[in-house]
């Protein structure tokens, strides 16, 4: 009776091992999988990122904007603004410090409304007063506010992205300069932007599906190849 106790004891330790190693295996292999998924979500939102980052430099570069200038794009989710991509020739304009803005201050407001804004300011440098006072009465921006802006710019030319009657998110021109745009030039740029819509519309979406978070914006071999053509398209026109 012992030794058939103790036998049927040995196979129900035996299947119960088994058990416990096949769900240890399974679990390592949904841990994989997860990984494998999120590793993968990384590189398409890089992916992503890298092609707006490389239109914009393209873009940066047809515009002769100079290392007192950026670009920026801003992408709408659930009634704030969220920065996707900044270019600059400057690395300290091309940081980026925050990524939520709320819509009812600043070029973003105008912007989202009207669908277009345009606007020059007094130089912060020379005339910190006047900048102050336009800023507050133009923007609803309080003196704190103002201050705490990296990039005080002098210029400003925004315009919204639309998608289906839809405004969905806005690219953003600005520069230390009292203009950033010549004005024989602003037909062509405004025709540019608008015929880029779709395009910029379609990164947005491709955005919107992944969590907001801050990604390595050094581009990858795969769009830098293809900044020339870009450029050669941007020249003709879009």
């Amino acid at each position: 009776m012992y030794i058939f106790w103790s036998q049927r004891d040995n196979k129900g330790s035996k299947s119960t091992k088994n058990k416990i190693e096949s769900l240890t295996n399974n679990s390592r292999s949904i841990e994989d999988a997860e990984l494998e998924l999120s590793e993968t979500r990384i590189k398409i939102q890089k992916l992503n990122i890298d092609s707006i980052e490389l239109w914009l430099k393209v873009y940066s570069k047809q515009l002769e904007l100079t290392s007192k200038d950026r670009a920026s794009i801003y992408y709408e989710d659930k009634g704030n603004l969220y920065i996707l991509a900044r270019y600059s020739k400057n690395p300290v304009l091309k940081q980026i410090h925050k990524l939520k803005f709320p819509l009812d201050k600043g070029i973003i407001s105008k912007a989202w409304e009207d669908g277009f804004y345009e606007c020059s300011l007094p130089q912060y440098n020379t005339d910190k007063d006047g900048y102050i006072k336009q800023c507050c009465a133009e923007f609803g921006y309080s003196e704190e506010d103002i201050e705490k802006l990296t990039m005080k710019s002098s210029c400003y030319y925004a315009k919204a992205i639309i998608d289906a009657d839809d405004h969905i998110g806005i690219i953003i021109l600005e520069s230390y300069n009292n203009k950033i745009i010549d004005e024989d030039q602003k037909d062509t740029v405004a025709q540019f932007l608008e015929s880029s819509s779709s395009l910029l519309a379609n990164l947005i979406r491709n955005a919107r599906k992944f969590e907001r978070q801050p990604v390595d914006n050094s581009a990858s071999s795969g769009t830098m190849k293809d900044e020339l053509e870009l450029l050669q398209q941007a020249k003709k026109g879009g």
